[in-house]
């Protein structure tokens, strides 16, 4: 990997992880980076779960190639597009994460400061994961790599190993995505702590259900899929990324949920057609 510039520690605000609706998450991720992109002095974390359970797909997806909409009202889960790139992934097991950050705030990759902010934050992430005893490794490939040909013909998450993802095991560990505003980006990441069931599929056809056991998923990390586990794996990944990248962290007690700002993103998003119906 390149060489980076060492990074100036920095105050970021942290927000407690929150459990909403999909809608809700991606409005409030899409408010932070805008903050961000209008102060040069901004950054938040924050860790959090959707309820009920939904299907993220791709900025750049069309729903149609990746997602049954019936089998998901049968089985109750929501499905939104991300303001992120990438493949197509069911949020059920697992703890999120948004990284939402000016370039300012960051050191100067060779690259520019949006590949410094991917590779700074996968690195922090691998801190965290050492600091449960699991030998992460990053992917440094500048190319995807697939893992399944039957699930990557779907455009899903898990069957692709892009740049900068992490493994455990040689199975891929953390996805992440990141969409980049003029002065500020936005990282989406998903840490699945429970491997998900071989009826979990959202496509719209049925892939043999031992290849997700086999390729999609499998690493997860162990334990129950609780509230403990899920703040205690957020504790874990916020400690990481703090000893590694040397932030400080500020608590932001805002209820964002129920900002104006992100009730306004929430009805906007759920209007335009680019995002339900392309």
């Amino acid at each position: 990997m390149e060489a980076v510039v060492s990074v100036v520690p920095k105050t970021w605000d942290y927000i407690p992880l929150i459990v909403a609706d999909a809608a809700t998450q991606m409005a409030i991720d899409t408010e932070l980076a805008d903050l961000c992109n209008r102060n040069p002095n901004s950054a938040y974390l924050r860790f959090y779960r959707m309820s009920p359970p939904a299907v993220t797909i791709g900025r750049h997806q069309s729903w149609r190639s990746v997602v049954d909409p019936e089998r998901c009202r049968q089985q109750g889960w929501d499905w939104v597009r991300r303001p992120t790139g990438g493949g197509a992934l069911l949020h059920q097991h697992e703890l999120n994460y948004a990284a939402a950050l000016s370039h300012d705030m960051m050191g100067r990759h060779p690259a520019g400061p949006k590949l410094e902010i991917f590779a700074r934050i996968a690195a922090g992430l691998m801190a965290g994961l050492s600091l449960a005893g699991f030998e992460a490794r990053l992917n440094p490939s500048r190319k995807s790599r697939g893992t399944d040909d039957i699930l990557t013909a779907h455009g899903l998450c898990g069957a692709s190993l892009t740049r900068f993802e992490i493994t455990v095991n040689g199975l891929k560990a953390v996805a992440a995505a990141q969409c980049n505003l003029a002065n500020a980006s936005l990282q989406h990441g998903t840490i699945y702590l429970s491997p998900p069931g071989a009826g979990d599929c959202f496509w719209p056809e049925a892939a043999d259900p031992s290849a997700i056991g086999q390729h999609w998923w499998a690493w997860s990390m162990p334990g129950s899929s609780s509230e403990g586990q899920w703040l205690a794996a957020a504790e874990m990944l916020k400690t990481g990324l703090s000893q590694n990248l040397g932030i400080e962290w500020r608590p932001n007690m805002f209820d964002w949920p129920k900002s104006p700002a992100v009730v306004s993103r929430i009805a906007r998003w759920e209007a335009e057609q680019w995002h339900h119906h392309r």
